[in-house]
């Protein structure tokens, strides 16, 4: 039950954004929708929505096979590859972001013990992830963005907006209190 609804919202949200062909592949009852997959991996081949291939070379053993509902090999192999390294790469991104902002924290509220016990594990961090290590720089930017992120929250009362919407957000706030013609 929970799938079929997952699909649904999935299949809505592709509606929503002009996806057509393939919100209707994930309306309809797959019986139906791996005949229409089959036809667009023919005339399209195995893409994500930026068109980008999954998989650069479908047969037409793996497109017939598709018709009658059997996934490609390849390219449920490919997905299965993708959705791991996808995995990997957000959880080391989640927690490279969550050892800079305790760190912030920390020295936020004067916690020295608790910004060396950050950088510590940041250590750690930086030698299980070279590729993506935090640096002397990172943490400095780190916190000059920490303190204009606050700045902002403590003027909209504790939410962030865009920067791109930001200007407009406080000339309307600023318009609804009658102080229009004042700016920051």
């Amino acid at each position: 039950m929970f799938g079929i609804v997952q699909r649904m919202s999935r299949s809505g949200e592709l509606l929503k954004d002009g996806e057509y062909r393939r919100g209707i592949e994930g309306l309809i009852p797959s019986g139906l929708s791996a005949p229409l997959k089959s036809i667009r991996y023919a005339t399209e081949g195995a893409t994500t929505l930026r068109g980008d291939p999954i998989v650069e070379d479908m047969s037409a053993r793996s497109i017939f096979g598709q018709f009658f509902g059997f996934a490609p090999a390849g390219y449920t192999k490919q997905l299965e590859v993708n959705a791991r390294d996808k995995r990997v790469d957000r959880t080391i991104n989640e927690k490279r972001t969550r050892l800079l902002r305790e760190r912030y924290v920390a020295y936020r509220v004067g916690d020295f013990e608790g910004v060396l016990e950050a950088d510590q594990e940041i250590n750690e961090f930086n030698q299980r992830n070279p590729e993506v290590k935090i640096t002397g720089d990172t943490k400095a930017r780190s916190l000059r963005q920490h303190r204009i992120t606050s700045q902002i929250m403590r003027q909209l009362g504790g939410i962030t907006i865009s920067p791109r919407r930001l200007e407009k957000i406080i000339q309307k706030r600023l318009e609804e209190t009658g102080e229009r013609d004042y700016f920051l």
